[in-house]
């Protein structure tokens, strides 16, 4: 079954007949992330080439649930534990970053259904609810807007009951992100990059603090290069195994909903993840359509039916409402949930491992990334991430249906 997000769109940019013997800087990795280093670096007058082994957004930048949400992978209360008072500061990035994809959206004139809805994290246990409340209180505290309501005050927004009680943050918001990342690569076209998709690379030091970039059959030389991989970083970068996890997230679309059924559902079509074990997240499409991704069961096959029987426990008013698109899309989780930057001692640079928050992140991060790239004054976020001495790259995990593409890889 194929990608909803991607259904009816078939974008590519277009292939130069011949590559430039030179570029300013090479990045590997059409996902958001690289796409949106390429136009802050086009905007600032260097030359690009982007190299993808697979399609511009065809890993996690357009496989993913839609949903574009501030904050960070841990909760409140991890981060002021382990972060102290840099968690304010770091917690205030993730929430920078949903206003920095709107304001990419609406200067580009991107047409990707973006939607600020706001997103319900929803507890469906009385414990979960006690944690929810605790980082409730602590948010609120510091200043971050949010609405905490009851279970019938839950009720009424979702349309049906079950949950203990939410969280809103009306700052969040809902996007088709295959649309958002096409918008952005036309976006770093037009600033000049040149993209190439399918083409395997390979990065090789080179005399005079150079690198060359083998792309195929051709081979440039390049002053910088940026690792834009994410889920493919323990591939990309010696030294990330054990330290960033792929896991390949299922999601599915089911068919339209009955026009009575859908008036009744997620009133303001929020971003809605569920805090409990089975980290079920959903949303309501403008074409009346639920989009569904959730943790199956250890030992549980994926598929769209199982998938759809966990929607249907969670909803049971979906039976009988075939599913009509189902994928899976690679996410990067790392150890302690916070995103890495950071550069190689030969000096590649990378940045990812956005664990869940990627939408907003990768946008924000990598066009950070490619500021750095431009003028060498690193990011003040995230923190230096190290990488010791180069390790066996790590296998990869379980593979996508359909298989996600590797994008390029480098041995510095």
């Amino acid at each position: 079954m194929s990608v909803y997000w991607q259904a009816g769109i078939r974008w590519t940019p277009p292939r130069p007949d011949a590559l430039p013997a030179t570029f300013d800087v090479a990045v590997l990795g059409a996902g958001l992330t690289g796409l949106a280093a390429a136009l802050a670096m086009g905007n600032q007058g260097l030359s690009v080439l982007v190299v993808d082994r697979g399609r511009v957004g065809d890993g996690a930048s357009g496989r993913n649930g839609g949903q574009v949400l501030t904050g960070l992978n841990p909760s409140y209360r991890e981060l002021r534990r382990t972060g102290g008072a840099s968690a304010r500061s770091w917690w205030a990035e993730g929430a920078a970053a949903v206003a920095d994809v709107a304001a990419l959206v609406d200067r580009h004139h991107i047409a990707c259904d973006w939607h600020p809805g706001g997103h319900l994290a929803v507890a469906a246990s009385p414990r979960r609810w006690r944690r929810l409340l605790a980082d409730a209180a602590l948010l609120q505290a510091d200043g971050f807007p949010l609405d905490v309501l009851d279970a019938g005050a839950v009720a009424d927004r979702l349309g049906w009951p079950g949950y203990v009680g939410a969280l809103f943050d009306p700052a969040s918001a809902t996007v088709n992100p295959y649309r958002l990342t096409v918008g952005v690569a036309q976006a770093a076209l037009d600033a000049g990059a040149v993209i190439v998709e399918e083409t395997a690379s390979r990065i090789e030091a080179a005399r005079s603090g150079t690198f060359l970039v083998r792309a195929g059959d051709a081979a440039v030389t390049v002053g910088r290069v940026l690792v834009a991989t994410n889920a493919f970083l323990p591939r990309s970068v010696p030294g990330f195994a054990g330290h960033v996890r792929r896991v390949d997230s299922p999601m599915l679309a089911t068919a339209p909903l009955p026009g009575a059924f859908v008036p009744r559902l997620l009133a303001g079509r929020p971003a809605v993840f569920e805090e409990s074990r089975r980290t079920a997240h959903f949303q309501l499409t403008p074409d009346g359509r639920l989009v569904f991704g959730s943790r199956l069961p250890a030992g549980t096959p994926s598929s769209p039916a199982t998938l759809g029987a966990v929607l249907r426990r969670l909803l049971p008013g979906l039976e009988g409402i075939p599913v009509d698109h189902f994928w899976h899309g690679p996410l990067a989780i790392t150890a302690t949930g916070l995103p890495i930057l950071g550069e190689t001692p030969r000096g590649v640079r990378w940045v990812g491992g956005y664990s869940g928050h990627g939408v907003a992140l990768a946008v924000r991060l990598g066009t950070a990334a490619g500021r750095w790239m431009s003028n060498d004054r690193r990011p003040a976020w995230p923190e230096p991430f190290p990488v010791g001495q180069p390790t066996p790259p790590a296998t990869e995990g379980r593979r996508c249906r359909p298989p996600a593409p590797q994008t390029g890889e480098t041995t510095l």
